[in-house]
């Protein structure tokens, strides 16, 4: 299943961030939902409650019945943008503290990884028009095609 369908219901889910990332991402996504929503709840039925709630929006109110059962049940959380910006990962949204240490973890982890190869270990900071958080070999890839 595609992933900002599996975890549409966290928010915004859909994350744009570079290919060598997302393995972290999905396993940081992954750590936020059981934080995030009650774990005896099928993640098909928290979809449900978010899109009655929201209409899969961060910023509407579907339903507002809907919408105060998804606060009581996150106790107010969501994701609303999950991106890369300035070689970062970023992840916005209203969370407890369980939740910013996962996002901390994740932001380590993708400064130590190649945004396009998913390499870890010797990543530098390259700017070439972007700001890029690339290995020697995709830097040299990147110099090449300019």
């Amino acid at each position: 299943m595609e992933f900002h369908k599996r975890y549409n219901h966290l928010g915004y889910s859909f994350p744009s961030v570079p290919e060598g990332w997302m393995p972290i991402v999905t396993k940081a996504v992954a750590d936020i939902e059981k934080h995030m929503w009650p774990q005896w709840l099928p993640w098909y039925v928290c979809n449900l409650i978010h899109w009655l709630a929201t209409g899969n929006s961060v910023v509407r109110i579907k339903y507002r019945w809907a919408f105060n059962l998804r606060q009581r049940l996150t106790k107010g959380q969501m994701i609303t943008d999950i991106k890369e910006k300035y070689a970062t990962l970023r992840i916005y949204g209203s969370f407890c503290s369980e939740i910013d240490e996962i996002i901390k973890q994740a932001v380590r982890a993708c400064n130590e990884t190649c945004q396009e190869c998913g390499c870890k270990g010797a990543v530098d900071r390259v700017y070439a028009g972007w700001v890029y958080n690339l290995c020697a070999r995709c830097s040299r890839k990147i110099s090449d095609d300019e």
